[in-house]
């Protein structure tokens, strides 16, 4: 009885480690599985990805991208550490400790300049984070090759510090309106309206204006030309922060023709002393009708009242001149 009893503890235990072997095994496989998917993703990152060891800093892995980066092999780049593909040796060293010192997971490290094979440098971006594997820290980092991006940001920002001096010299008031909000203004505009700089954003445009009545004719005015030709203009006028008005030529275009919400450009001219000026001239053409028209008149009364006069009194003294002469003979 006995035997029989230890007999089927015996199975029992037999059938329990078939089961937990079995378990062992599907786990391996998913790991298996898990592994060959990361594998691939390692490899097929469009990104640089290395791992190296956290004390010696030497490489242990690196992907594709990594020696497509860099012009070495595997094995060559597999003999170097991270100091060997810097161009910054010391700050990557502080850089790697902050990294080593930190816990798991990742950290965006600063931008650095990184050495090729062949020497060439470059702007890269690296993202690090560190794990543990056989008791061992790791590093492993994401390098990324921004010098084209750094290029293209230093001509934007070459462009926008252009185009900040061309809005700083320009003579005429520009501006950009959002909702019928003022969002932004060149020196200019705050000059033409005599306010300080920046202290006009976020208002309502409305307040430039005489009245709404005015605000509104112009609104009218300039949205159907914008979205018949892209430009609409008009003249109208607009108050002072002291209170002046003056006289405004104004031209405005979407910002985005597809976008209206994006607002639109308007170019404000200080027209005050034009209009000044063409009132002058009006009013010296007018004097100088009213001068044509008076001498005009001042010769067509001495034409009549003493030239006339003259004229009658000559013919009638010539048809007179001869009544006291004896009449001459006929002639033969």
């Amino acid at each position: 009885m006995q035997q029989k009893q230890l007999y089927q503890k015996l199975e029992k235990k037999v059938y329990e480690l078939e089961k937990k072997l079995t378990e062992a095994r599907k786990m391996e496989e998913v790991m298996i599985e898990d592994v060959e998917k990361y594998r691939q993703l390692f490899e097929n990152e469009s990104d640089a990805v290395m791992v190296f060891d956290a004390e010696t800093l030497k490489f242990e892995d690196a992907n594709r991208a990594t020696l497509n980066l860099y012009g070495y092999s595997k094995e060559e780049f597999l003999a170097l550490n991270v100091e060997d593909i810097s161009a910054e040796k010391k700050k990557t060293r502080i850089a790697v400790q902050k990294v080593k010192d930190g816990g798991p997971g990742s950290e965006n490290a600063t931008l650095r300049y990184f050495r090729k094979k062949d020497g060439a440098l470059f702007f890269g971006e690296i993202c690090a984070g560190t794990f543990i594997s056989s008791g061992c820290k790791k590093i492993i980092g994401a390098v990324r090759d921004i010098t084209e991006r750094k290029q293209m940001e230093e001509e934007l920002r070459e462009s926008k510090e252009t185009l900040k001096a061309i809005l700083a010299a320009c003579p005429v008031g520009i501006g950009l309106v959002c909702n019928r909000t003022l969002d932004w203004a060149n020196a200019a505009m705050y000059r033409i309206l005599g306010y300080e700089e920046g202290s006009l954003l976020g208002q309502e445009a409305k307040a430039l204006y005489i009245d709404d009545e005015e605000c509104n004719r112009v609104g009218r005015e300039l949205y159907p030309g914008m979205d018949e030709t892209g430009i609409g203009q008009t003249e109208t006028r607009w108050i002072r922060k002291e209170g002046g008005v003056i006289d405004c030529h104004l031209q405005a275009s979407p910002l985005d023709p597809n976008d209206p919400g994006k607002g639109h450009i308007v170019v404000a001219m200080d027209i005050t002393d034009r209009k000044r000026a063409e009132e002058r001239i009006y009013a010296l053409t007018q004097q100088l009708m009213k001068a044509q028209e008076s001498e005009r008149q001042r010769i067509s009364l001495y034409l009549h009242d003493e030239v006339a006069q003259n004229l009658s009194t000559l013919k009638i003294g010539l048809e007179t001149i001869f009544d006291d002469q004896p009449t001459p003979p006929p002639v033969s």
